[in-house]
């Protein structure tokens, strides 16, 4: 049987994040729990791991990889 790959769970996070912009209805007033939500991440896919609460920034940090790296190719 394959190895089951590990799930690391960044939710608490991201819920943080919802309950500071909930109270706050300031997302400039969140900037610890989204930081805490970038770490957690990272961290997850620097282990090549999965979270559920981190696929929406991972489409995003890849797009942006991705505008940038044809950012390169189009200023040659």
């Amino acid at each position: 049987m394959g190895k089951k790959q590990r799930r690391y769970n960044c939710k608490a996070q991201a819920c943080a994040i919802q309950a500071c912009i909930s109270k706050t209805l300031d997302e400039s007033k969140c900037e610890e729990q989204i930081r805490a939500l970038h770490e957690c991440c990272r961290q997850t896919r620097a282990r090549g791991s999965d979270s559920d609460a981190c696929q929406g920034l991972w489409q995003a940090w890849d797009k942006a990889a991705a505008a940038a790296e044809n950012a390169k190719h189009v200023n040659k």
